[in-house]
C-alpha cells in the first residue's frame, strides 16, 4: 500500500511532513495497537519525499481502519494513494 503526504501538512516544528516524518512515525509507534502493527508490517519504505510504501507480511483487511487512526501518527499527514501486492 502507498501512501502520498498531503501538502499544507506541517509537524510540530512548523516544517511540511515528509515521507520520512510518516516512516519514522509508523516505526515508533508505541501506542496500545503497537503489537498487531509491529507482527503484521514486514516494512515501511519511502519512495520519494513525499510517498512512502507500507509493506504487509499478510493481507489485513483492517489496515486501512488502524492506519487511519490517530494512535498511529499518519492519520492527517498522508492519504492513501495506491493498494498494491507486493
Amino acid at each position: 500500500m502507498s501512501s502520498s503526504c498531503a501538502g499544507g501538512r506541517a509537524s510540530t516544528t512548523g516544517d511540511p511532513v515528509t515521507a520520512e516524518d510518516v516512516k519514522f512515525s509508523l516505526e515508533r509507534y508505541r501506542g496500545g495497537g503497537a503489537a498487531s502493527l509491529k507482527a503484521r508490517v514486514a516494512g515501511v519504505d519511502v519512495v520519494d519525499p513525499q510517498r512512502v510504501r507500507i509493506r504487509l507480511k499478510q493481507p489485513w483487511p483492517d489496515f486501512m481502519t488502524f492506519y487511519g487512526t490517530p494512535a498511529t501518527g499518519a492519520r492527517g499527514s498522508c492519504r492513501r494513494s495506491t493498494s498494491t501486492r507486493s
